[in-house]
């Protein structure tokens, strides 16, 4: 064997151990391009399943608040009616009617007899009439608070009257004179 053979059998040997090389640098970039498509299409899955429970999670928030605006609507619907119940409503509704001139309006529902009007203090209530009167239902009867320099900044009125069913009834309201 003379040198020249050696030197291309040496070069035949490095080209086989490169071509060796690039065949597997081929076989491994094969694999790696195919485990990029597969980590691909699960990351699109993965992608695909967040944004169905990020709607699904987002039509739950929906439904929920909107059960939250029914019960808080009926929470306020009972207590306007608990409220309605627990609190009688007032029997005399008293009105300003301009100058020193009020008003008590009758707002038992019922007729009433021996209405009279009174105020603590006594002197600065002063009635319409100083015979107590009847009053019919909705209806009102008069008294006046007189200004003076020295006038208290509120006055108790005491309405007193007599029920159908023949009980005597009282009610008190403070007011400010105008």
């Amino acid at each position: 064997m003379d040198q020249s053979n050696v030197i291309n059998l040496g070069l035949f040997l490095l080209t086989a151990v490169g071509v060796l090389v690039s065949c597997w640098q081929a076989l491994d970039a094969r694999r790696a391009r195919n485990d990029a498509r597969v980590a691909s299409a699960d990351a699109e899955r993965h992608e695909q399943a967040a944004l169905d429970a990020a709607r699904r999670s987002a039509l739950a928030a929906e439904e929920s608040a909107s059960a939250s605006t029914r019960s808080a609507d009926a929470s306020e619907r009972i207590a306007a009616a608990v409220e309605m119940t627990a609190t009688p409503p007032r029997p005399w509704l008293l009105e300003y009617e301009g100058g020193e001139r009020w008003k008590a309006i009758n707002n038992t529902g019922v007729n009433v007899d021996f209405v009279a009007v009174t105020g603590k203090p006594q002197a600065w209530v002063v009635p319409d009439t100083e015979v107590p009167r009847d009053v019919a239902a909705g209806e009102s009867i008069s008294f006046r608070l007189p200004k003076r320099l020295n006038s208290p900044s509120s006055v108790t009125v005491k309405v007193v009257w007599r029920n159908p069913d023949m009980t005597g009834d009282e009610y008190f309201e403070t007011v400010r004179p105008q």
